[in-house]
């Protein structure tokens, strides 16, 4: 059983793993198109996703500190997504004859985050309606492009958490979309400011 101590430091190494490795976007940028874009939306969709958080926080939603049980499924997101960026770049960075063997990983990692994402939804308790409506809407972009993602890629492995997340209760459904950074940066954003958070917009 993992200690929290060591999943902390499992978090934080992954998460920190992020500006490295969207810095190699240029240099894999002959290594084709999908891949780079997820690569690309890893860093847009976390920062998305802590807006969302800092929104939660604001509103006394989600409790500062930590120990929290929602604290850990935040942190379970955002190396689910270091785990997405991990696994792209493990892909471009194979041999040839290797290649193939590893899109199951990124279409599992992104299954995962997902779940992820799905779970912290239903933790939550949001009482004003009208930011359960911004929030169900801002998690809705960020699930879409990754449905959108893993639609182009082959069937994740089964996974516990995935498992888990189909039978939630309060669970948001997506419809994939394909954005580029920019394109999520103005839905995500509009959102926003139509619904008075202008302050937590994404760049």
């Amino acid at each position: 059983m993992i200690t929290r101590r060591a999943f902390t430091q499992r978090v934080t190494s992954a998460v920190a793993l992020l500006p490295v490795l969207g810095s190699t976007i240029i240099t894999t940028a002959c290594n084709g198109g999908l891949y780079n874009q997820i690569l690309s939306y890893v860093t847009v969709g976390l920062n998305a996703f802590q807006s969302i958080v800092d929104i939660l926080i604001g509103a006394k939603v989600i409790p500062t500190g930590e120990g929290t049980a929602i604290d850990v499924v935040i942190a379970l997101v955002k190396a689910g997504f270091a785990d997405v960026a991990a696994a792209v770049q493990a892909y471009l960075d194979a041999p040839a004859d290797q290649k193939q063997s590893l899109l199951g990983k990124i279409s599992t990692a992104i299954s995962v985050v997902m779940a992820q994402l799905q779970q912290f939804w239903s933790d939550l308790k949001i009482p004003d309606a009208g930011l359960s409506k911004l929030v169900q809407g801002l998690l809705g972009i960020i699930l879409a492009v990754l449905a959108g993602f893993q639609a182009r890629l082959p069937a994740p492995a089964s996974t516990s958490v995935a498992t888990k997340s189909a039978s939630l209760p309060n669970k948001l459904a997506v419809q994939p979309k394909t954005l580029t950074p920019a394109e999520f940066k103005k839905q995500f954003n509009d959102m926003l400011d139509q619904n008075g958070q202008s302050s937590h917009k994404i760049f």
